[in-house]
């Protein structure tokens, strides 16, 4: 997980995207908000099971734990996730990219303490027992708010951000999420010797595949071992060890994908957690659960500039949205009269969609 993890370092890495419809990026600016979704809604119908197939185990798990996530991607301004993402009434380009400074997601990652991402001790579902309970998560990390006369509860303040892995279990072909050529060339035009400073970057993602290729292959030789064992002597807890082995693996589970959406470049916050938790929120109108994220793209960071770094339109989108998200923006922050805030860049994608 550490070697997954994504940091402030990598200069081109210091912001990615988040591609959705019109409509869903109005209502993320309005509240300020991403939610996390269910795991198994997401659009790869392996997700969850390739790793434990690439493994050759079954999908065994506690059947009382769900993983919510948010998808982003590093390339900000990508023809392919305009074409696959936010489409309104079903036409390519029309969505929107939300592009989001890096330091939106937690700045350190510690991979012994995984309350970062994962809380698992939540036993009942009123506020009483989250205040009580001794999980490091909820005793630092949950914020209340009023809204109306209930307590709503939200998530961290911030979730430290994973790129993806790429498999095909077929081939044990591994690579990871990264920044496209083109984009790293769009990012970087204005740097020298940018071709230079593509092959060092191009480096640590060819070392990084490698450094993952191998520590997957010792895990699989791992759990080899421990069935290998079981077969051997046998075990009437035999369910009861792959349950642990898949509960176990779940954070990588989620971070990893068929090789068929590598060009996706896709990055992830995720929090797995039991059902009991009443971090997680409901709504019947979209028939749906989530959790919250906690931090607004609205605020600003440290160095006083909004998380919510630019806006790209989808080369089909509306050009009048531009001006609709601009005025969601000023009404999202309840400003004064005579109160000045800066707003997101906001361009129109001139990439070429027939």
């Amino acid at each position: 997980m550490k070697k997954l993890y994504i940091n402030e370092k990598e200069v081109c890495e210091k912001s990615v995207a988040h591609y959705t419809r019109a409509d869903i990026a109005r209502i993320i600016i309005r509240s300020g908000y991403f939610q996390l979704g269910v795991s198994n809604h997401m659009n790869d119908s392996l997700e969850g099971k390739i790793l434990l197939e690439s493994f050759n185990i079954s999908m065994r798990q506690n059947n009382d734990l769900l993983a919510f996530l948010t998808s982003f991607t590093f390339n900000e301004n990508s023809l392919n996730q305009f074409r696959l993402y936010g489409k309104e009434d079903n036409k390519d380009g029309t969505g929107v990219s939300l592009v989001i400074q890096n330091n939106f997601f937690k700045s350190q990652f510690d991979p012994e303490d995984p309350s970062d991402f994962i809380n698992m001790s939540f036993k009942a579902a009123n506020t009483n027992d989250l205040q009580t309970n001794q999980s490091k998560v909820t005793k630092e990390n949950i914020i209340e708010k009023k809204e109306d006369t209930n307590k709503v509860i939200r998530l961290f303040e911030k979730l430290p951000l994973f790129r993806c892995i790429y498999i095909d279990p077929k081939t044990n072909y591994v690579s990871v999420a990264s920044k496209s050529k083109a984009s790293f060339y769009d990012l970087m035009k204005n740097e020298e010797n940018i071709e230079g400073l593509w092959e060092d970057y191009s480096k640590k993602i060819n070392d990084l595949n490698k450094s993952l290729e191998d520590e997957l292959k010792g895990i699989k030789g791992n759990i080899e071992e421990i069935k290998n064992l079981i077969n051997e002597i046998g075990s009437e807890n035999s369910e009861a060890i792959y349950e642990a082995i898949g509960t176990t693996l779940l954070p990588l589970i989620y971070l990893t994908k068929h090789v068929a959406f590598e060009e996706e470049a896709e990055c992830r916050i995720f929090y797995i957690t039991s059902l009991m938790n009443n971090l997680i929120k409901s709504s019947e109108k979209e028939r749906r659960v989530y959790v919250e994220y906690s931090t607004k793209i609205t605020a600003l960071d440290s160095d006083n500039k909004i998380y919510l770094e630019k806006i790209y339109l989808g080369p089909k989108a509306d050009s009048k949205m531009e001006l609709i998200l601009k005025k969601d923006w000023i009404d999202s922050l309840n400003l004064k009269s005579g109160q000045h805030a800066d707003i997101p860049k906001i361009e129109k994608s001139t990439l070429p969609l027939a």
